[in-house]
């Protein structure tokens, strides 16, 4: 059910978000607000550098609806106010099964890392970093074994979706996506609503996947930045006639971050909004968050498919990906991309998955050692499936 949010409110204080993270296991609560442990990236940070075309920040063009010429496909379900939005992903460079394996591996080492440090040994920020990129990996690995495919509202949406699947195991908990989503980060980090700028999930919709991973030190801006991002973009407030504004059905997705949905989303996107559109949001007499695309966030695959019309407003998007192309040839087709040296990024993937690989020499020594006596002492992990009737007796 859309919901229709009214103006009169606009200027009270939001409500207070009733986190509580007393409410996840024990292993998922607690911080050290001194630690000296950050956890490295380099790895992720180099595939997703590759890997990912910044699209900018949007400026509000439309797609043209011009007739595509014979010979060539034109959907009718391309969402055109938001069809040249979003950072993309090169899906296409993902043939092998050796390419593929790179975030597999990646998530099996961002898995294994509690194990080898509690993460109430990290501060706040060092965890939020971490359970977003966990997030995100795991995203990018299933969408990456699923591609091609064009459109992702049944791969999201339906009851069968990958985010419900129990895909991770960390801290001897069995776990799903929409935990993470909704109950990790919700209870823990849920008092600052640009926690949902984190979560890509592959879809034009969807908040941008950044070209680096979150770290502890910036996550704050990186996560304000895609606020920044999404919400100055069609696929995040747009205006819909002279007294309508429609905003993402992404926002209703995340109401609990909104308590008084109405007047805590106006009052959000107002932060952020820039220029006219911030008038238009504020003197609306009807608001939806009924704005969507479903489409896939790659480069190549999906633009191909929607002929020579859609091919010339994209042009700008594509002339940037064959320039981040290491292929002279250039051919559209993402395979300079998949050119990309692998044995670099293989090495430096396989340095992060061997244990403590994701610190410091300094700290691995360390954690070496505390993990020896803990060894000695006959200290173990029992893996257990969050149920909901485990969570209901946190």
């Amino acid at each position: 059910m859309k919901k229709y949010i009214l103006l009169a409110t606009l200027f009270l204080t939001p409500t207070l978000v009733l986190a509580d993270e007393t409410k996840l296991a024990p292993e998922f609560q607690g911080e050290t607000w001194n630690s000296k442990y950050k956890i490295s990236y380099d790895d992720l940070n180099n595939v997703l550098d590759l890997m990912v075309l910044d699209t900018g920040l949007s400026n509000r063009d439309s797609m043209s609806t011009n007739r595509a010429n014979i010979g060539t496909k034109l959907k009718a379900s391309r969402n055109k106010h938001t069809g040249l939005e979003a950072n993309r992903f090169y899906f296409e460079a993902f043939k092998t099964d050796e390419l593929k394996s790179v975030f597999t591996k990646i998530r099996q080492s961002l898995e294994q890392l509690p194990t080898e440090l509690p993460l109430k040994e990290l501060k706040r920020k060092e965890q939020l970093a971490y359970w977003l990129n966990l997030y995100n990996v795991t995203v990018l690995e299933q969408l990456i074994n699923r591609y091609p495919i064009a459109k992702l509202e049944d791969e999201l949406t339906d009851e069968d979706s990958f985010l419900n699947e129990k895909l991770l195991t960390v801290a001897g908990h069995k776990l799903s996506l929409k935990q993470i989503q909704d109950e990790i980060l919700f209870e823990k980090f849920g008092d600052k609503p640009t926690v949902i700028y984190g979560l890509y999930q592959g879809n034009i919709g969807s908040p941008n996947i950044r070209t680096e991973a979150y770290t502890g030190d910036k996550v704050d801006l990186q996560l304000e930045r895609n606020a920044t991002e999404f919400i100055n973009s069609n696929r995040g407030v747009f205006r819909h006639g002279k007294n309508k504004v429609r905003v993402s059905q992404f926002y209703e997705q995340h109401a609990k971050y909104f308590p008084n949905f109405k007047e805590d989303l106006v009052k959000h996107l107002s932060l952020y909004l820039k220029g006219e559109m911030k008038t238009y949001l504020l003197s609306a007499k009807r608001i939806t968050a009924d704005m969507e695309d479903w489409s896939i966030t790659d480069v190549y695959g999906s633009m191909r498919s929607y002929g020579t019309s859609a091919n010339n407003n994209s042009a700008a998007i594509l002339d940037s990906a064959s320039a981040n192309s290491t292929d002279s040839s250039r051919d559209g087709s993402g395979g300079g991309v998949s050119a990309f040296n692998l044995a670099l990024i293989s090495d430096q993937v396989a340095s992060r998955t061997i244990s403590f690989g994701r610190f410091s020499a300094e700290q691995a020594d360390m954690l070496r050692k505390i993990q020896d006596k803990k060894t000695q002492t006959g200290s173990s992990v029992t893996v257990t499936d969050l149920s909901s009737d485990d969570k209901n007796d946190n």
